[in-house]
């Protein structure tokens, strides 16, 4: 860990890199303009684009229009990020507004969440979810290690892969449209390497995979070692080291990269732990302490507090990837659909148990 390799270019195998898949910039030309509309469709610029979206908004003149120069920096760009989940106008919420005025709306709107599909694949993952009666919102939920890998990954997910899961069921604000502006404008090559599933390097290989992700093999390299005269080594990596013959002061080695993660293995946090998600997603490991606090902090009743255990597949696993990025409830947002109807306890005894009385004359 204190040297430095540099693997040689000429023999890391084919694949293009740069300008030649790419052109000018990272998606698309340099030496191009475009119209972005206020929900985020991007198209090359044209005046018969400028004319229909103008239409389309009902302008029939240009008199009540008004050009503007606006900067943009961090804060400009932090708010149009929020925006892009919960606004149809993202642009005027961010450079009109200076804030996403939607948001708190969008949050405490309620998902439109699918039943099980039929024919799925075994539950893979179990919690139990601490319900609160009175408006069954999900205060926290206990769970273990795996469960957490789990909600990890979606801090990696690309947000196509995101809104291609969510697309017949939620709109997730504009994310949709600069999805599909991406495919319309980029290169060719990059629209064939568009596809459904979403690929993650191999240090995200964790014990249950729910959604439709690919792990990618570990890369391997090889090193040649060699000894001159005076007992000092030399090293030369690549993926592939083309050499045929090998002389009595060379050898090739085998060369794996360390896993970047904490322990090792499989998954991101350490094994046998219990572990308790807030509704917004805010992971601790479980003591009696945590849970006291928890509770205390949310001013509850115990005996407004029901517990319910959650078998999690791929529907949850969906819901709750949605439910994280468009609102603060995701667990009762995203596991509402999957919880058993609480029945109100009627006080009022059936008439089948109702005490016979018996007149006597």
């Amino acid at each position: 860990m204190t040297r430095e390799f540099n693997i040689e270019d000429g023999e890391q195998g084919s694949g293009c890199v740069g300008n030649e898949v790419r052109g000018d910039g990272v998606f698309l030309s340099c030496r191009t303009s475009f119209i972005i509309t206020d929900d985020l469709k991007v198209a090359l610029n044209s005046m018969g684009l400028v004319l229909n979206v103008l239409n389309d908004l009902g302008y029939s003149g240009f008199d009540k229009l008004q050009e503007m120069l606006i900067d943009v920096g961090f804060e400009e760009v932090l708010t149009l990020l929020g925006c892009i989940f919960t606004s149809e106008t993202p642009l005027t919420d961010t450079f009109l507004r200076k804030h996403c005025v939607t948001r708190k709306r969008k949050m405490l709107t309620p998902l439109v969440q699918e039943s099980r599909v039929a024919g799925e694949a075994n539950e893979l993952l179990t919690l139990k979810v601490y319900v609160r009666k009175t408006d069954s919102v999900v205060l926290y939920a206990e769970c273990r290690e795996d469960f957490v890998d789990f909600l990890f990954t979606f801090l990696a997910i690309p947000l196509e892969f995101a809104w291609e899961l969510s697309v017949d069921n939620v709109n997730m604000g504009c994310v949709g449209n600069l999805c599909s502006s991406v495919k319309d404008l980029s290169f060719e090559k990059q629209k064939e390497a568009s596809v459904s599933k979403c690929m993650l390097p191999c240090y995200y290989n964790i014990s249950s995979q729910l959604l439709d992700i690919v792990i990618q093999e570990g890369t391997e390299y090889e090193c040649l070692v060699t000894n001159d005269a005076y007992g000092r080594q030399s090293y030369k990596i690549a993926r592939k080291i083309k050499k045929d013959v090998l002389s009595n002061y060379e050898k090739i080695m085998k060369l794996t990269p360390m896993v970047p993660k904490g322990y090792g293995g499989v998954g991101f946090v350490k094994g046998e732990t219990n572990f308790i998600v807030s509704d917004d997603l805010y992971i601790t490991p479980m003591n009696s302490s945590s849970t006291i606090s928890l509770l205390s902090k949310l001013q509850m009743n115990i005996s407004d507090i029901e517990e319910q255990v959650i078998n999690i597949s791929k529907s949850e696993a969906v819901s709750l990837l949605r439910a994280s990025l468009i609102t603060s409830n995701a667990l009762t947002n995203g596991l509402s659909n999957f919880l058993s109807k609480m029945k109100p306890k009627d006080s009022t005894p059936s008439s089948s148990k109702m005490p016979k009385t018996v007149k006597t004359l």
